[in-house]
Order: C-alpha cells, then sequence, then structure tokens
C-alpha cells in the first residue's frame, strides 16, 4: 500500500526593500539601468494538501487534519534587475530581466495527519484476503517542513516610470 499526495503550497504577502539603482545613457533616447534591492517578506504560507491511499485493489480518499492552516515568517530576499530603458519626454519604457534570491527559510507549516474513512465492516472478515487500502491504519503523521528554504526566482521584467 502506498500515498499519493498533492502537497500545494502558496505563499503570499507584502514586502519591503530599500535599493539603489544606477542609469548610464549610451544616447539621447536609450540609457541601461541597473538595479538592486535588500529587502524582508512578510509572508504567509498556505498548505493544501490532499491525496489518496493506493494498493492494487482500489484508491481511497484521504482527509488531511492541519491542511490549509497558515504559516508566518518573514524570510530575506536581495532581488536585482537590469534594464534596456527608452525615454520619450517625462516617460521612460524598460524591458530587461530580474532575479530574485531569498536567503531564508520560509513559513514552518504546521505537522499534518493524514486520515483514512473508518474501515469497512469487510475488513473484519477472516477471508485470508491481505488488508486492502481501505483496512489500512487511519492515520499517518507527516512531519512538519518549511514553505520554501533558499531559492532564485529569475524572468523578464518590464518597466514603465514617469518623471513629474
Amino acid at each position: 500500500m502506498g500515498y499519493r499526495l498533492v502537497d500545494s503550497i502558496q505563499v503570499a504577502g507584502p514586502y519591503v526593500a530599500l535599493g539603489a539603482s544606477q542609469s548610464a545613457a549610451f544616447s539621447r533616447r536609450w540609457s541601461l539601468l541597473a538595479r538592486a534591492a535588500v529587502g524582508v517578506l512578510f509572508a504567509r504560507a498556505l498548505n493544501n494538501m490532499d491525496g489518496v491511499a493506493f494498493d492494487k485493489a482500489e484508491d481511497v480518499p484521504l482527509g488531511v487534519e492541519g491542511a490549509g492552516e497558515a504559516s508566518q515568517a518573514v524570510p530575506v530576499f536581495v532581488d536585482s534587475e537590469a534594464l534596456l530603458q527608452w525615454t520619450f519626454r517625462r516617460l521612460r519604457l524598460g524591458v530587461g530581466v530580474r532575479a530574485s534570491l531569498v536567503l531564508t527559510a520560509g513559513p514552518q507549516l504546521s505537522d499534518r495527519r493524514l486520515v483514512l474513512p473508518p474501515p469497512p465492516a469487510s475488513c473484519f472478515a477472516t477471508s485470508g484476503q491481505a488488508p486492502v487500502a481501505a483496512c489500512s491504519p487511519t492515520g499517518v503523521s507527516v512531519p512538519d517542513e518549511r514553505a520554501h528554504r533558499l531559492f532564485l526566482a529569475a524572468g523578464p521584467a518590464l518597466s514603465i516610470g514617469y518623471d513629474f
């Protein structure tokens, strides 16, 4: 018998960062722009876990105690960006790349317990057959885990600005 789990972790929240930028113009309208910042994310994590217990004969849906409970942490990150920027009067448009490195671990997710429905009466018959998924013990613990550890996220960046 085994377990097939779908563990969907969502992390969201506001962040505060302090940064600096430097622009290098190579014509009247075009420039290169670099930015860097250090900040903290006021993270809230939700762990929506679902699954089934299975064997060769059947799949039995699991309940998960502790799934959907929110956890919080304040991870530190470093953010950087490099853009090619075009300027028209006071309007600035940019395209480039961005990378964020999260330096500390995210929220600690609570202990979850996988729970099977109560076993049917057929589980208690003395037929000599091996127990099936529905006849398995009704609870297995999933140990605590972090929503995330150190990680790097990178991708395209678009920017728009207006000088007042």
